[in-house]
């Protein structure tokens, strides 16, 4: 994968930021957090990609961006599930090492 960086596991907390606009009650207001892979392509972006929710892909150019862009995707991953009646998947486990090869 030359060009990319080693991938980093981040915890993306789903914390319902939205809740302040008022489309979540409190009463169902809930935290849930899923892992995040982040790589840098050959073009520099940082691309964001969550194993648990292979619909929620996106990217920044810098990694602060992606990770602003990761959570606002896994919020919309989550809201398309739920209106369609789909299950939320629970907190998953990732790791990452980097294997040496030669």
């Amino acid at each position: 994968m030359r060009g990319l960086l080693a991938p980093t596991v981040f915890s993306a907390s789903a914390d319902r930021a939205r809740t302040h606009e008022g489309r979540y009650p409190l009463s169902t207001m809930s935290v849930n957090k899923f892992n995040t892979i982040f790589e840098r392509d050959e073009a520099g972006f940082i691309y964001a990609h969550v194993p648990e929710l292979p619909e929620a892909q996106t990217q920044g150019r810098t990694l602060d961006e992606a990770r602003e862009m990761v959570r606002a995707a896994i919020g919309q991953a989550l809201d398309l599930r739920r209106e369609r009646g789909e299950p939320v998947p629970g907190e998953g486990w990732a790791a990452t090492e980097l294997a040496e090869v030669g």
